[in-house]
């Protein structure tokens, strides 16, 4: 791709209809191309927020940073009450569930078979 003389900018700057800067941070992980991705991250940080974790962090961790951004934003965009933390709370549920049925065989005698999700004779 030719850029034809034309100088990148990032997608905050496009947003805003500003000039970019040499020194600006989100340039080389959100570029004007991926306002989409931009978009997607800013409903759950702000731009402010972006920066400062980006300044934050090592330059060798930044891209490492930027994935987490988009992955966070894209499991509230499955999930808008619980984001990344569903999943987790969902596999809680199923690990109490089968914690109860173990005990309660246990009580009884009996061991509890994981497959038929039965408990049989020991």
């Amino acid at each position: 791709m030719c850029n034809r003389g034309r100088k990148t900018v990032c997608a905050k700057h496009r947003k805003n209809k500003k000039k970019c800067g040499e020194k600006c941070i989100l340039k080389p992980y959100f570029s004007a191309e991926k306002m989409q991705e931009f978009d997607s991250v800013t409903t759950v940080y702000s731009t402010e927020n972006m920066e400062r974790m980006l300044q934050a962090s090592d330059p060798d961790q930044r891209q490492a940073v930027v994935y987490s951004m988009l992955w966070v934003s894209s499991c509230y965009k499955e999930d808008p009450r619980f984001g990344p933390r569903g999943p987790t709370i969902g596999q809680k549920k199923k690990n109490r569930k089968y914690l109860r049925r173990t005990r309660s065989c246990v009580k009884r005698g009996r061991r509890c078979v994981k497959r038929t999700r039965t408990c049989v004779e020991l």
